[in-house]
């Protein structure tokens, strides 16, 4: 949730603990979609599709 500072601390101080882990070797594949030259190429994409219809 956005604003929701308490939340995102208690989190990230889990993180430092060692309590939450996360597997680095998925996280490359699940955000590339959003590096910023597969975003525009797709927002561009979504924007001609609509023009041509």
């Amino acid at each position: 949730t956005p604003g929701a500072i308490d939340d995102f601390v208690g989190h990230l101080n889990r993180v430092i603990s060692g309590e939450v882990k996360y597997q680095h070797d998925i996280i490359p594949g699940t955000i590339e979609r959003f590096y910023d030259v597969l975003y525009f190429k797709n927002f561009n994409n979504a924007i001609f599709s609509k023009l041509q219809k």
